[in-house]
């Protein structure tokens, strides 16, 4: 992954330059400063350009930007008025018009081993194109999740909004490239985006509005206007979930292959992979007690069945058969090792920080809580702070991917003094389990804690 290491914005907001990079080996920067100073705009250009919204980079408030990467690879940002051939919407170019518009556009600079080119991005929107475009993008896309023999039928509000936000930019930029100049420019650098970053989803923004949901009550018709959304604590449990659902399938691909190879291999290795007696033990206690950990989250394995070794000393054919048994089950169980260590921390977190609560999953792997007294809660009955802290977990544990950067707006929204203080602890746990790094930011010195090398003041701070 290309990763982020400097970020320079000029004339944010008409008057304020600012700059920041990350620091060799350090995965988390913290942007510290009053209100007023653009915190939230910084994090909403790293996130916006990183996932090519053109559209909102075009209407926001800043002069210039440029964003450098590990490889040396730079995007710059700034506004002029081009000399070239853009059509900014769907219209001018089914007219066959130029626009007229004397403002600035947005401009791209790309600059790869010392050479630079320059673009400007096509204002287009999901909903300026035809119902039929954005169908035929999705079946040559290979847009998957979608049943196809339904197109046609398709509500078009309702098939835009079935639609993921990497599968919109996909379909955005795919169907964009046709409404640019001739020289398809922008076709070579979107190419160059989504090799680097759109493929992983290599930025995830969390705003200070997090407590309302991004997914569609799927009770409801989701085609009506006004269909209600679900809050972001209904949410949590589906997330959740849809990974779970995953790690199963996968598993069971890996049961099956192996399973219908295990006697072949037996047969071929002249009894299996003979192991001492002293490893077979070992690996067959911890197996068992990821199992068992598996059974507290509801996740039952096609190969749970209890195998219980003979208290005496095995014999070599024994020491074989079982060697390659248990080499086959830790291959089957480590499809679950990094849901393992999420849903742990997770849980585990979750229940220090609660006061008389206790959270788990139940048999359909949703979300419960009880209180002191044994009565069961719904998670969308917690207080605003204890919500804030289940949905930051959610989004850092089971949403972003791994390898991406996270940024976070005002993390001590509603959060207990002491619950920011441990912030920047759950987060170097988190990024040690999924590998991400973090732009927080923040005017909270409680955030912050004894951390402020981390720093990176702006505004009157600077």
């Amino acid at each position: 992954m290309n990763k982020l290491t400097f970020v320079k914005v000029n004339g944010l907001l008409g008057e304020y330059d600012h700059s920041f990079a990350f620091e060799k080996d350090n995965d988390i920067v913290i942007l510290y400063g009053p209100n007023g100073v653009g915190k939230t705009h910084v994090l909403e250009l790293i996130c916006y350009t990183l996932q090519a919204e053109w559209v909102q980079l075009q209407n926001m408030p800043f002069s210039s930007a440029e964003l450098e990467f590990e490889d040396g690879a730079k995007v710059g940002l700034s506004f002029e008025i081009p000399d070239v051939e853009v059509f900014p919407n769907i219209n001018q170019r089914r007219t066959g018009r130029r626009a007229l518009n004397d403002d600035p556009q947005l401009k791209i600079t790309l600059t790869r081993e010392g050479e630079s080119e320059h673009y400007f991005p096509p204002m287009i929107e999901l909903d300026q194109f035809s119902p039929s475009v954005i169908r035929r993008a999705i079946v040559e896309l290979g847009i998957g999740g979608m049943e196809s023999d339904r197109y046609p039928h398709y509500n078009f509000r309702t098939l835009i909004s079935e639609l993921s936000a990497s599968d919109a930019r996909r379909i955005k930029l795919f169907v964009s490239n046709q409404f640019q100049d001739e020289s398809g420019q922008m076709g070579r650098f979107a190419a160059w985006m989504e090799e680097e970053f759109f493929e992983s989803s290599n930025a995830t923004l969390i705003e200070t509005q997090r407590l309302l949901g991004q997914l569609r009550n799927r009770t409801s018709n989701s085609g009506e206007v006004g269909a209600p959304r679900m809050l972001a604590i209904q949410e949590v449990s589906q997330s959740v979930q849809l990974l779970m659902d995953a790690a199963l399938a996968k598993n069971s691909r890996i049961s099956q292959q192996l399973d219908r190879t295990f006697p072949e291999r037996i047969l071929n290795s002249d009894g299996g992979v003979s192991q001492s007696a002293e490893w077979i033990r070992s690996t067959h206690t911890a197996q068992l007690n990821i199992r068992e950990r598996l059974a507290e989250y509801h996740l039952a394995t096609e190969d749970s069945a209890r195998v219980e070794l003979p208290n005496r000393e095995l014999s070599k054919w024994e020491r074989s058969f079982l060697g390659q048994y248990l080499l086959d089950s830790k291959e089957k169980l480590d499809s679950f090792t990094l849901l393992l260590q999420k849903l742990d921390f997770f849980i585990m977190t979750l229940n220090e920080r609660f006061t008389n609560k206790r959270i788990y999953f139940t048999q359909d792997r949703s979300l419960e809580l009880v209180n002191s007294v044994g009565k069961t809660l719904k998670v969308e009955d917690l207080s605003s702070g204890e919500q804030h802290e289940i949905i930051l977990l959610k989004y850092l544990l089971f949403d972003a991917s791994p390898e991406s950067l996270v940024l976070i707006d005002e993390p001590e929204i509603s959060l207990h003094v002491s619950w920011q203080k441990a912030f920047l602890d759950d987060l170097r746990s988190v990024a040690s389990i999924s590998r991400i790094r973090f732009i927080v930011a923040t005017h909270s010195p409680q955030i912050i804690n004894n951390s402020w090398e981390l720093t990176r003041p702006l505004g009157v701070f600077s």
